[in-house]
């Protein structure tokens, strides 16, 4: 039973290894592209960097839809419009995070910034 166990186990393996690479190539020669690859340059949400610590970023004056959502970056690299000078009595408060915080494929409207 042990050996018809790896046998059934290296199949599966093997045809996982075929099917799977197969499968996404005729999904791009269809037009598949999760990342927006084919995309002008202003219409993709994140860009690469040569920084190897960030990879990439938030592409400055971004508005379209990405990441299941349609959102805005503003013209300092974050999430909405670009804030609003307040008076000297203002506070603000800074969000650091990661998609969470991001709100990844959460409309602007509905993210607790707003």
């Amino acid at each position: 039973m042990n050996h018809e166990l790896r046998i059934g186990a290296t199949l599966l393996a093997s045809a996982s290894a075929l099917v799977l690479p197969a499968s996404e190539g005729a999904l791009r020669l269809a037009g598949y592209d999760p990342f927006g690859l084919a995309l002008a340059p202003d219409q993709i949400a994140i860009r690469a960097v040569d920084d190897p610590e960030l990879a990439y970023e938030l592409t400055l004056g971004f508005f379209g839809s990405a990441f299941g959502a349609v959102f805005e970056v503003n013209e300092y690299g974050f999430r909405g419009p670009a804030p609003e000078m307040p008076g000297r009595a203002a506070g603000r408060v800074l969000v650091l995070g990661d998609s969470i915080a991001f709100g990844l494929a959460v409309e602007d409207r509905n993210t607790f910034r707003s």
